[in-house]
């Protein structure tokens, strides 16, 4: 990230989110240094573990609105080292190929994780289709190839993680060996 993005203070807030004390299936908050919280403990779900870079505000949050919103191309490479190197931080394996979560309309966002897909040296494969007005809200596309792969589902901005895990059932019926969740930001 370049000196001219955020002042010395704002770079020093750039704190990567610890997943102690964290809810390995929806990366909700828990009072347990590890486990999974009680909806979830309730619910199945196609992850293996779920997880966030940062908080939805501070310089998180300009840096996310940045790219997305003010299309700001350039901060793609930032996002994705962010998002590689909690990758790395929460020790999950590195994966076969990088799925993104995609958006209504546009998806600035498939930049970073390209550039993330790029650090990591695996496919990116934007797989899944959103429906705007049906059930089920993704599918895949068609010619699918991640049967018994580690798969790693890439958002921007987790609120509801329904979302995430819409989409994770989704590349569920390609049956992946693994499939990690990662955004980059999380309400």
């Amino acid at each position: 990230m370049s000196q001219e993005t955020f002042c010395s203070k704002c770079l020093r807030d750039f704190t990567l989110l610890r997943k102690e004390g964290r809810c390995v299936k929806c990366f909700a908050e828990i009072a347990e240094i590890s486990g999974t919280c009680k909806a979830c403990r309730k619910m199945a779900h196609p992850f293996r573990a779920l997880s966030s870079c940062f908080e939805a505000f501070g310089p998180a949050w300009s840096l996310y609105q940045g790219l997305t919103k003010q299309k700001q191309f350039h901060l793609a490479k930032d996002i994705a080292a962010y998002l590689a190197f909690q990758l790395h931080t929460l020790d999950w394996p590195i994966p076969d190929c990088i799925v993104g979560l995609p958006n209504s309309f546009q998806n600035p966002h498939y930049l970073a994780i390209r550039e993330m897909a790029k650090m990591l040296d695996r496919p990116f494969l934007p797989l899944l289709k959103r429906h705007l007005c049906t059930t089920p809200t993704f599918s895949l596309k068609k010619r699918c190839k991640i049967l018994n792969k580690v798969v790693l589902l890439i958002g921007m901005h987790m609120q509801t993680r329904a979302n995430m895990r819409a989409a994770a059932w989704a590349l569920d019926t390609d049956d992946p060996e693994t499939l990690y969740g990662m955004t980059f930001c999380v309400t």
